[in-house]
Order: C-alpha cells, then structure tokens, then sequence
C-alpha cells in the first residue's frame, strides 16, 4: 500500500478493519465499511432516534467514523464511504 501510495495513487482501502486502518491510514485517500452498519443491526437504536435499529442511521454512521477517526489518527480525514466528510 505504502509503495503505491509513494507513487502518487489515491488508494481506496475497501472493507479494511480497524486494525489496518491504523496500518495504513497515511497510505490511503478513502475507505469504507459495513461494520458500522452490522454493529447498530446490534444495538439498539440511539438516544432520539425513533426507528427500531440505527442500521440506516445517518446519526450512527457519523459517530461510527468520528470515533474511529480519532482511534485510528486524530488529524486523518479519511472520506469513509456513507458517512459525510
């Protein structure tokens, strides 16, 4: 990843897990996931939120990525896919 992202390539990393995304953050333009979606099937829905899972929940998707953006780096902005950057 990091060899091609030294050549100048925007690299997308498709389904990449928490642990490689702190891998390879800095080599990667974007990436995207379903685990956020999986994870709110699970739970159950948020504060304020009326609908019976956060599935398809806007609200939950972006408190998904912000609190993996600071897990993984605080200053990345990784354009994860579904979320608004």
């Amino acid at each position: 990843m990091w060899a091609l992202a030294d050549k100048g390539l925007p690299l997308h990393g498709f389904g990449v897990k928490t642990r490689g995304l702190e891998s390879i953050a800095g080599a990667i333009a974007s990436a995207d996931s379903m685990a956020w979606s999986y994870r709110a099937r699970r739970d159950t829905p948020l504060p304020g939120c009326r609908h019976q899972r956060c599935s398809n929940c806007i609200k939950y998707a972006v408190r998904w990525r912000d609190r993996l953006i600071s897990q993984v780096h605080p200053q990345l902005r990784l354009n994860l896919i579904g979320a608004p950057s």
